[in-house]
């Protein structure tokens, strides 16, 4: 049950974060994942651990719901805590997109 909404929140806050990435773009904005994980990835060895994927909880009004939601999510989706590398979190991401869009 947490499974659905942790996701969509993840694909939402990747979207989020791409829109300033994205401003000169007036069409529909693409969800660069690249992008996405360079921005996280601050120590840049390539691997997003927790507190890394946590920082996108910044860019909310309420940062401490969206901790508490981005940390259910990668307790799913890195459940070892290694890092997910930009294939995992590109996978994923696109994983949860396919989803969501289908009926």
């Amino acid at each position: 049950m947490i499974r659905c909404p942790a996701a969509l929140f993840a694909v939402l806050t990747a979207m989020f974060l791409l829109n300033s990435v994205q401003a000169q773009d007036t069409k529909k904005p693409k969800l660069d994942i690249d992008i996405v994980f360079k921005k996280l990835d601050s120590n840049n060895d390539g691997k997003l651990v927790k507190d890394e994927f946590l920082r996108l909880a910044d860019r909310f009004k309420d940062k401490e719901k969206a901790r508490e939601k981005l940390t259910r999510t990668h307790n799913i989706i890195d459940p070892r805590n290694i890092g997910l590398t930009r294939d995992q979190f590109r996978r994923y991401l696109d994983g949860v997109k396919k989803k969501h869009e289908t009926p």
